[in-house]
């Protein structure tokens, strides 16, 4: 394999294609974490550069065929990094409407009743949503889905 197709793990020195699940499951640390404690940016992909060419080009040929039309194309990319990222992409995930099995929905439910119950409690929408491990654009998507909790939460910031 060449430089290009691996990425070495800062903790232990190990090369891998992609670090995400590395992390996660070798050094018990989400890759959100990794990425902190070396100064890693959040947009910067622990995916090795042949990974990552290979999924876009494997988007582009979805696209292509018409399987998948570009409005649809985020959520592909965000699906692929689920597996890698771990556990609190996939809740992104979930939260963004990818995943709508019964399941998935009731567990977006309480995610969202949770970030707006500490809403409620005095708590700031940023810190609501961080504690609960989704991302903001996650969150107002969720509140899209339920009209009761988006109502709740209108009301909890016009105190």
């Amino acid at each position: 394999m060449t430089g290009d197709e691996l990425v070495a793990c800062l903790i232990c020195g190990k090369w891998w294609r992609s670090l995400g699940h590395h992390v996660r499951h070798g050094h018990r640390i989400s890759a959100d974490e990794y990425r902190d404690r070396f100064g890693i940016r959040r947009s910067q992909s622990l995916a090795s550069p042949v990974v990552r060419a290979r999924f876009a080009a494997s988007i582009a040929a979805t696209i292509a065929a018409g399987k998948l039309d570009h409005h649809f194309a985020g959520n592909a990319a965000r699906a692929n990094a689920a597996a890698v990222k771990g556990a609190a992409t996939i809740r992104q995930l979930r939260a963004q409407g990818i995943n709508s099995s019964p399941g998935a929905r009731h567990l977006l439910q309480e995610t969202i009743a949770a970030v707006v119950a500490a809403i409620e409690a005095g708590a700031k929408v940023a810190t609501a949503v961080k504690q609960a491990g989704i991302s903001y654009s996650a969150y107002h998507a969720g509140l899209a889905r339920f009209p009761d909790m988006k109502a709740r939460h209108d009301a909890a910031r016009k105190r």
